[in-house]
């Protein structure tokens, strides 16, 4: 404690025959001044200080005088006790000092004026005491650090316990011997510092260690098959950074290998198809080890067979062979299922070889499955076909008369023996051609005067063929023309000419229209529309079958081209003319350009088109259909621009997307305008030019206008630095510089920082080489300290204020 006592007065005294004077005012011809010492003074380890008296008037005399010194210190000396403003020396013990200014006026002594110097005795090295390991779950200890010294007259210090690292509870923070409770699991650091009042502080660092119980768990139980596993404990360093782990095999057939035991997750390799059981082994330091146990059941893959497809005419009796499952593992297990076919009776679907009885003709189809564990299913089916012998019909024999050339062939219908029989036609004796040989009901056409031989053979599986015969002997022949096909274009009628042969008539099977004499081989029919209109020119044969021909007219629609409208265009052209497919019957087109351009397709009436960079393009489509004349018509295609106009963007803080751009309105183009920043162009259809949440670094932005012509511009989002508020340089590797993230961008900023009385600690322009809490190779003091930072691109320079603690 420094106690400082002063005595002062307006008015100054004298005695022996000197009368009382005012201060400041003259009396007897001297000027009364009074006596101030000045401010008080604290050093440390130094034994010289300077005075800071006031002067006296002239004709009047100051003079020092020692009042008060530390017990048994020797007296100190001045270089001139009559200098106000003198040193004073031999100060050579620790504590205050307490010296008097006195001003004489011509003999008159004044009330002296008091001041202190206090001298401070540099604290002792810190020694925090040795690192300290723990029982196993301890959370408490008792820290030993040296005695700061008790704080007599300047002598010793003063000692405090902090926390560096880790967390805990300080009993009592002023005590070298302080107990700590509450500690976490791992190293917990704490500093030991020692003061004396303004003297350097000294420190030094002690750490605790506490070790955690393990608990051991070796994973959930396995069924795998294969010969290699991950198993999966829990993982060491989830519960302490100082835990290890060591994984062995108790029981299994053989010996399983692992690519490491001491991880949590190890491939173990060579596992045999058993059950395996491992162990997991946690130890942690002076902690007692735990262990947990997990069983891996491996089974061995299987493959199957069902036997050989079964293919039987007439039978009901079958028996299937699948192979055995227990030639695998005895954990294996085999069964039959029907898929398909009739509903069978197995009275044991788990026998290998499986007879099946009463079988009706049909198809069937089982499979074989065999089991073991977690193994794949093997799967394998065997087909079983049952077949009905064929039934045919009886032969027959058909005559015909008159001019017919056409004869039905019916046989019985193959579905009638079974779903699986089939049958086909060939011509035995004759000549002619079978509409479908491959079905029982069909017609044989150009058959030929005379004799001619069809017969039906009929198959089923694996059955014997059988055969059916129809003889057809046909007389007399008549033939019939009903003229050429016709094409027209936007006709109303047609005249029909058939060739005259007996009794004719005509029908109209296809179109719309009429016939106004149906039975003249030259008659006019009414077209009711465009397109395809087919007539039959029938003549009936007295007890035969009669003879027809058919002509087809077909009626075309009279084109109307329309090539679209006058458009603008920006890069590629789509075209739109009318489709020809929608004509009756359907016609085409074809586009021609002029001038310079390419067309993707010139048949496709909405076809791309390019313009090669012409202002206007003019293409014609041209429409034609049969035989009526085409017709055409032409558009226009002009070419659009847009320019864009530049942009405006805004900084994004160091690691934040939270930067932003204004791209302005295009200097042309047609309103309204999209905007868009990144490369999904044109993305969302945003009509809002200012885009915000942008990364630093350069961007690529659009601008298209109501026809889709865009045009593209780049620019930089510039970034903020970061400032970090303090630091920590005690040379352990972390925070032992000053960060400011993000200023190698800023090489010429000028960084600097203050002391709390406005000293320069640290100046520099660009922070290629960290502030690292030195100023001229010296440490500064643990301290709050103050920074300007000045990124010289014209923004405000950043001012704040960041912590050391070493």
């Amino acid at each position: 404690m420094i106690n400082d006592f002063r005595y002062s007065t307006d008015t100054i005294h004298r005695w022996w025959g000197c009368y009382p004077v005012i201060a400041g005012v003259s009396s007897n011809g001297w000027v009364a001044v009074e006596p101030n010492s000045g401010q008080e003074i604290q050093v440390c380890e130094d034994d010289t200080a300077l005075m800071s008296g006031n002067s006296p008037a002239a004709a009047a005399i100051g003079t020092w005088t020692i009042a008060v010194k530390p017990a048994g210190a020797p007296d100190p000396t001045f270089d001139n006790l009559n200098d106000s403003a003198t040193i004073v020396r031999n100060m050579t013990f620790y504590g205050e000092y307490i010296f008097e200014w006195n001003i004489n006026y011509n003999n008159c002594p004044a009330t002296p004026d008091s001041v202190s110097i206090f001298i401070f005795q540099q604290p002792p090295n810190s020694n925090a005491g040795v690192d300290q390991i723990l029982a196993c779950e301890e959370d408490s200890t008792t820290l030993l650090a040296n005695d700061p010294g008790v704080q007599t007259n300047g002598v010793g210090g003063q000692g405090v316990w902090t926390l560096l690292q880790g967390t805990a509870t300080i009993a009592d923070t002023l005590d070298s011997a302080t107990t700590v409770t509450n500690l976490g699991y791992g190293w917990t650091q704490f500093v030991w510092k020692i003061a004396n009042g303004l003297c350097i502080p000294t420190t030094d660092t002690v750490a605790v260690f506490r070790y955690k119980q393990p608990v051991a768990d070796a994973g959930i139980v396995q069924n795998i098959c294969d010969t290699t596993t991950i198993l999966s404990g829990n993982d060491p360093l989830s519960i302490q950074d100082s835990v290890v782990g060591s994984w062995i095999q108790i029981s299994g057939v053989a010996v399983a290998s692992f690519n490491d035991t001491s991880i949590f997750n190890p491939t173990v390799t060579s596992l045999d198809s058993s059950l395996n059981e491992f162990v997991w082994i946690l130890s942690n330091g002076n902690c007692s080890s735990d262990s947990d146990t997990v069983s891996v059941m491996v089974y061995e893959p299987v493959t199957v067979t069902a036997g050989n497809d079964v293919a039987l005419c007439d039978s009901n009796l079958v028996i299937l062979s699948g192979n055995s499952p227990l030639a695998f593992q005895s954990t294996a297990i085999g069964y039959w299922t029907q898929l398909s076919g009739d509903t069978l009776q197995i009275s044991d679907s788990s026998v290998v070889q499986l007879s099946l009885n009463n079988l009706g003709a049909g198809a069937y189809q089982l499979e074989w499955t065999v089991e073991n564990g977690v193994c794949p299913q093997a799967i394998d089916t065997v087909n079983i076909a049952i077949y009905n012998n064929p039934i045919v019909g009886v032969d027959s024999t058909v005559n015909f008369c008159g001019n017919a050339d056409t004869v039905a062939l019916v046989s019985i219908n193959p579905d009638t023996t079974q779903n699986t029989a089939f049958g086909y036609w060939q011509q035995a004796v004759g000549s002619s051609i079978i509409d479908d040989t491959a079905s029982f009901s069909t017609f044989a056409t150009g058959v030929g005067v005379g004799t001619t031989i069809y017969q039906w053979i009929l198959s089923n599986g694996v059955c014997l063929a059988d055969t059916m015969q129809i003889t057809v002997e046909l007389s007399n022949t008549v033939s019939v023309n009903a003229g050429v096909d016709q094409e027209l274009c936007e006709a109303q009628s047609v005249t029909l000419t058939a060739t005259p042969v007996g009794n004719g008539i005509w029908t109209q099977i296809t179109g719309v229209g009429s016939i106004s004499d149906s039975d003249s081989s030259t008659a006019t029919a009414t077209l009711g529309s465009n397109g395809i209109t087919t007539f039959v020119w029938e003549v009936p044969i007295s007890g035969c079958p009669s003879v027809f021909d058919t002509v087809q007219v077909v009626d075309y629609e009279k084109p109307t081209a329309n090539a679209g409208n006058d458009s603008p265009f920006c890069n590629d052209i789509q075209l739109d003319g009318n489709d020809p497919a929608l004509l009756s019957p359907p016609g085409s087109g074809y586009w021609l350009n002029y001038g310079v351009g390419t067309i993707v397709d010139s048949t496709l009436y909405n076809s791309s088109a390019t313009s090669d960079g012409n202002s206007t393009v003019t293409y014609v489509w041209t429409v034609q259909n049969g035989v009526c004349p085409s017709s055409s018509d032409t558009v226009n295609y002009t070419l659009a621009v847009i320019t864009n106009n530049g942009a405006t963007t805004t900084s994004t803080d160091y690691e934040i997307n939270n930067g932003s751009v204004t791209i302005n309105p295009p200097l042309d183009g047609t309103a309204p305008y999209i905007y868009s920043v990144g490369y999904d162009f044109p993305g969302t259809n945003d009509t809002n030019n200012i885009i915000s949440g942008l990364i630093a670094g350069m961007h690529q932005g659009y601008v298209m206008d109501a026809n889709g012509c865009y045009d593209t511009l780049t620019f930089e989002v510039a970034q903020n630095p970061f400032i970090a508020t303090g630091f920590s340089p005690n040379g352990d590797g972390v925070n032992d510089v000053w960060e400011i993230l993000g200023i190698e961008n800023y090489p010429t900023a000028i960084i600097q920082v203050f002391n709390i009385w406005g000293g320069v600690v640290f100046e520099n322009v660009g922070y290629s080489i960290p502030w690292d809490g030195t100023k001229n190779g010296k440490d500064v003091p643990d301290a709050n300290y103050y920074f300007i930072v000045d990124l010289d691109d014209g923004s405000e320079p950043q001012r704040g204020s960041l912590t050391m603690l070493r």
